[in-house]
């Protein structure tokens, strides 16, 4: 067997998570900020652990499956990025980014936020234009996350929370071309 170094924050972490999601996917994050909220936030490894797990059954695609899950989680993780900065100028700064969880961001009050979080996510600085693939991917990594959040939620008989994602998620899809307009057209 040959030994395979992990990141330390990988290494200790206190998520219940299978050795071949923390040494194929945790592990490979590189050590820029996303990368370490990608290897950290309870939340998104989550949602890339169950999102591994889904795909992991194409052994012929092992590469592409890893990068598939690799990229989500970054996109989802960027996305978190901007949402939270949103988040808070949204309530005036009254609010510290540390306070702001993932989580937050599948709640139908924080919808405004989101929007704009994806509008910042996908626009150049300097360029007027929006780069439509990426639109469309995020809304649907969006929808993919919030079923995950929902099952989480409803697994642990927390009913009130996976209600407010269930709501969430209606909002979310009834809002699906106003979010995807442009990018559709």
């Amino acid at each position: 067997v040959e030994p395979t170094k992990l990141p330390v924050p990988v290494f200790f972490s206190s998520a219940d998570f299978s050795e071949d999601f923390k040494t194929e996917i945790l592990s490979k994050f590189s050590s820029d900020k996303v990368g370490q909220l990608c290897q950290c936030d309870p939340m998104i490894t989550m949602v890339g652990s169950k999102l591994y797990f889904k795909v992991k059954a194409r052994k012929d695609k092992k590469l592409e499956v890893k990068r598939s899950v690799m990229a989500d989680m970054r996109r989802l993780g960027t996305l978190f990025t901007h949402f939270r900065s949103e988040y808070v100028e949204h309530h005036d700064g009254a609010v510290s980014e540390k306070e702001v969880t993932v989580a937050q961001m599948f709640q139908r009050q924080n919808y405004d936020c989101l929007e704009e979080a994806c509008v910042r996510h996908t626009s150049s600085p300097g360029d007027a234009a929006d780069k439509s693939g990426l639109m469309i991917s995020l809304y649907y990594l969006v929808m993919k996350s919030a079923r995950i959040i929902r099952v989480f939620y409803l697994v642990r008989q927390e009913s009130a929370k996976a209600a407010e994602t269930s709501e969430f998620m209606d909002v979310w899809k009834l809002s699906k071309h106003q979010i995807l307009g442009g990018a559709i057209y």
